[in-house]
């Protein structure tokens, strides 16, 4: 049985999640606000991408496809992620949005395939995640910082999907 590893960085958060064949395992998201900018990758991104590593050995990581922007916070996140993937013996594998809704077409039915329909397909196959959906972000909403951990359900849902 593989274990998959999918991480989603944000610019203020990151999300993960761990899936042992199709059971979801752990999941969590990490607030990175509490630190400049140019520090989060040092003080938090690297520490927490390696004890997941460590704690899960995975088989395989999946991680978004890098935005346009080169010097993005996410951008540079997935930068070191891909540095450090380099010293283990497991594969990295980058979807796009695309990708993911290309994935949950057949889940989401005649609904509007956007995130918010993406994450109630994902609450109604995992239960235990019911309390954990956030809400529909209106235009002055920030963003819920549990967003980014249903990006890596999601992500990790692509790749179980890819493989069927």
């Amino acid at each position: 049985m593989n274990t998959i590893l999918a991480i989603q960085p944000e610019s203020r958060q990151i999300g993960y999640a761990v899936f042992e064949g199709r059971a979801l395992i752990d999941w969590g998201s990490k607030d990175l606000t509490s630190k400049p900018i140019g520090e989060r990758n040092e003080i938090f991104a690297a520490p927490l991408f390696e004890r997941l590593i460590h704690r899960f050995e995975p088989d395989v990581l999946v991680v978004p496809k890098p935005t346009r922007t080169s010097g993005s916070v996410r951008n540079l996140m997935l930068r070191m992620v891909h540095r450090a993937v380099n010293t283990y013996a497991f594969g990295v594998v980058s979807y796009s949005l695309t990708d993911i809704v290309s994935a949950f077409k057949d889940r989401i039915g005649d609904a509007r395939p956007n995130k918010d329909n993406i994450r109630a397909v994902i609450v109604r196959e995992f239960p235990e995640l019911g309390g954990l959906q956030p809400r529909p972000r209106g235009r002055s909403d920030p963003e819920d910082f549990r967003v980014p951990m249903f990006d890596a359900i999601a992500l990790a849902i692509t790749f179980l999907t890819q493989q069927e």
